[in-house]
């Protein structure tokens, strides 16, 4: 039995080629940073510091917070913004509340009240 490889043309017609999907290729890691607001990028300084001055492993940070090790791993690069619920679940990790685990970045605040007198909400 002869195989029919011509994708079912008959003789002296053009075989139709299909059309493969292309692969989508993702950014490359140096593309892989988001814009971060000043909030964020203050809340990651703060969540870098506290974790290397208690000495834990990102790993013990994301069992803590109950999220995933690649979690932390975003908000430290700042891959990803932060979202409030995030926010909060990274403070109970270190046994603090929101508010005072951005103070202890000591740049949130300030950052806030610049943010709310560029936008004129002041």
């Amino acid at each position: 039995m002869e195989s029919n490889r011509s994708g079912g043309a008959k003789p002296g017609e053009k075989r139709r080629r299909r059309k493969r999907k292309r692969k989508v290729v993702g950014p490359s890691k140096q593309d892989n940073q988001v814009e971060l607001d000043p909030v964020d990028l203050a809340f990651a300084e703060a969540e870098v510091k506290e974790r290397a001055a208690r000495g834990w492993s990102i790993d013990e940070v994301a069992e803590r917070a109950t999220v995933k090790r690649g979690t932390i791993q975003h908000v430290e690069h700042h891959r990803r913004g932060i979202s409030l619920r995030l926010a909060n679940r990274i403070a109970k990790a270190y046994d603090h509340t929101l508010g005072t685990f951005l103070d202890l970045s000591g740049k949130v605040f300030s950052t806030l009240l610049e943010g709310v007198l560029a936008l004129g909400m002041a």
